[in-house]
């Protein structure tokens, strides 16, 4: 487990080859998703035991279908992690459309922010809750004294609904 994230189960069978792997992860519509990930028919390629067949569902669909027909084992790799991977954070640039009406920039996806006489609506609010947590800080530095009362989503894919 890592605390407060993510929860993972492995099944290993008798010949300790792995199974299945059962993981719990936040999802900003479902709550704790089930990712359930299964390894089956297993063959040896060149001393490596490894699955031919990899599937995958998430909160209960299928998701993934591997099958394998290849495996070369190497003796080492070192792949490194770019500097802007390695750095990368939420960022959130705030421009006036008009009075009252802000556009929240960054990354994929964008917001709105729309002022009321007391309250604050945000149109859009997407991808994820680390998305969502520098959105609600930026409408916060942006007009600090009325509360978000409501979040308009356009549509109903899970990017759009952090």
């Amino acid at each position: 487990m890592v605390p407060g994230q993510l929860k993972v189960k492995a099944l290993v069978n008798e010949n300790n080859l792995l199974e299945k792997v059962e993981a719990w992860s936040p999802n900003p519509v479902l709550g704790d998703m089930l990712t359930e990930t299964t390894y089956t028919d297993y063959k040896d390629f060149g001393g490596v035991q490894f699955p031919t067949k990899i599937t995958q569902k998430q909160g209960g669909f299928p998701a993934l279908e591997l099958t394998v027909s290849e495996v070369k084992p190497i003796e080492s790799v070192d792949i490194q992690v770019p500097d802007n991977v390695r750095q990368a954070s939420v960022q959130v640039k705030t421009d006036k459309v008009t009075d009252g009406v802000w556009y929240l920039a960054g990354g994929s996806h964008h917001s709105v922010l729309v002022e009321m006489k007391d309250h604050l609506i945000v149109i859009e609010g997407p991808q994820d809750d680390a998305r969502a947590i520098a959105v609600i800080a930026e409408v916060k530095k942006t007009v600090p004294n009325k509360p978000i009362q409501y979040v308009v989503n356009s549509h109903h894919h899970f990017d759009h609904a952090g």
